[in-house]
């Protein structure tokens, strides 16, 4: 391919006719025609004299070496002799399309040195996934992966992609046991547990990983690009939203598999020796906290509070302040109480739900960037905006208003009925009643309030349990699930 050995070379004489045309045309005047008979003959004269000096004067030789000849073997050792960006001249055809395609990278500087496409399409498609992602690139997008399964339909790719790979920012992500054993696997589950969040990764929330820093070093920068001046990491990929609106159910499986692997991995981390940090996501705060008997109402504000680790993030944008408040208000209208790592959560998972919409307006794309931007903002910032729209109830948020003006003035008695009660108090039909009278002015009828504790409240015997019911947050969400305090 790279030295051609020459069979023959024709050696070429120019013609003296060819000079004429360096002659200028002016130059050429018409003669009289004696002249030119004089010409005639002088010019023959000196064709003669000119064709015995071509006879005496030899050519040049040229002396034929075969290509097995010493003479050529010794030419072709120099010409391909080492020196500092040589060519590995024993490469095969595939290997040296590589090396023009990859920028001059030789194939020594890959772990395998034999792999190539044609190499791994002759392969089953397990080993050609598994070839693929440990030893060429462990961050795919699913089009692309769709070409190196040549000769498979993307349900046979999906089947074997989930034994090999890990949905990551609608990305697939080569598993850590393919690539690490032990405690270097789950820590490094860990990091894509945090990616699969955020696209970034601040360094506090790295602090737990136990790895030596040249491996720690290699397993990142695999994985993401180092910002020493923001003090993060960024995902190497940007998000593929177009896996996820043609795959939704498959986007939410993988969800649902990081979420069941939560546990065991934060669990994992914790017993390294350092407190794991908190991270933007509200999957990773249901922690069970017991609350002491002393401190229950401080207890439960302050792990309502501090399950969010936003105060890493960049300022708030004008235009997310904008279009906050709309994006909270459709979120609560499928929950009506929440709590801040709740509220996080809502707004991930609307904006994961509108992104995967085939078609999307511009309106729902600032509501959707809204979204996207609050759960990475300062927490200073994201309470200012959830407290335009929301009231708090010992570490709960509900709406100020819940769409029934007639409603409201009732609803507003109940909530700073349970503000002024401990956690764990009830509210009986006497002191609503008493309330109402004291701050509507007027008595509330049977019938108004029953519309009012069945619609909006769970009701036991004569009195109505406070929403602050457990000693943890996944305790309280699951009675508010079960005895919503607002419809």
């Amino acid at each position: 391919i790279h030295l051609n050995p020459v069979y023959a070379i024709l050696q070429l004489h120019p013609s003296l006719s060819d000079l004429n045309d360096d002659i200028p045309k002016k130059e050429l005047v018409p003669k009289p025609a004696d002249a030119n008979i004089k010409h005639m003959k002088d010019k023959m004269a000196l064709k003669n004299s000119d064709q015995s000096a071509v006879n005496e004067e030899a050519s040049v030789s040229l002396v034929y070496h075969a290509s097995s000849s010493s003479a050529s073997r010794k030419y072709k050792r120099s010409m391909t002799a080492e020196g500092q960006n040589q060519i590995e001249f024993g490469l095969k055809p595939s290997g040296y399309l590589h090396f023009l395609s990859s920028g001059g990278r030789g194939m020594a500087d890959r772990k395998d040195s034999t792999l190539s496409m044609q190499l791994l399409l002759g392969l089953p498609l397990e080993e050609r996934l598994k070839k693929w992602f440990c030893q060429v690139k462990q961050i795919n997008r699913f089009v692309a992966l769709k070409h190196l399964a040549y000769g498979y339909s993307e349900v046979d790719l999906l089947r074997v992609l989930h034994s090999y790979a890990n949905l990551v920012q609608g990305l697939w992500v080569c598993k850590s046991s393919l690539l690490y054993d032990g405690d270097e696997a789950m820590q490094r589950d860990y990091i894509l547990l945090l990616f699969s969040r955020r696209k970034t990764i601040c360094y506090h929330q790295l602090k737990c990983i136990k790895l030596d820093h040249h491996l720690f070093k290699c397993m990142m920068n695999a994985l993401a690009y180092e910002r020493k001046t923001l003090g993060n990491w960024k995902f190497k990929e940007s998000t593929d939203y177009s896996f996820i609106k043609c795959y939704p159910n498959i986007a939410k499986e993988q969800e649902k598999s990081w979420f069941d692997r939560e546990k065991l991995i934060l669990d994992f981390v914790r017993k390294l020796g350092k407190k794991i940090p908190q991270i933007a996501r509200a999957s990773l705060t249901s922690k069970r906290v017991k609350a002491k008997t002393a401190h229950k109402a401080d207890s439960f504000t302050c792990m309502a509070k501090g399950t969010i680790d936003v105060s890493a993030g960049q300022t708030m944008t004008d235009e997310t302040r904008e279009h906050l408040p709309k994006a909270l208000l459709e979120i609560f209208n499928d929950q009506k109480v929440r709590s801040l790592s709740s509220i996080v959560r809502g707004l991930r998972e609307m904006a994961l739900f509108k992104s995967s919409r085939p078609k999307e307006d511009p309106k729902t794309r600032l509501l959707v960037n809204a979204a996207e931007n609050a759960v990475s903002a300062p927490l200073e910032d994201l309470l200012s905006i959830i407290h335009q729209v929301t009231v708090e109830i010992h570490g709960v948020h509900v709406l100020k208003h819940a769409g029934n003006p007639a409603l409201d003035p009732l609803r507003n008695v109940v909530i700073n009925l349970f503000q002024g009660k401990e956690p764990y108090a009830k509210l009986l039909k006497q002191e609503i009643k008493q309330a109402a009278q004291v701050s509507l002015k007027r008595d509330i009828s049977d019938s108004e309030y029953t519309q009012k504790a069945k619609g909006h409240c769970g009701s036991r015997g004569q009195g109505i349990r406070s929403c602050i019911m457990g000693v943890s947050l996944s305790t309280s969400l699951r009675f508010l699930k079960s005895h919503a305090l607002f419809n």
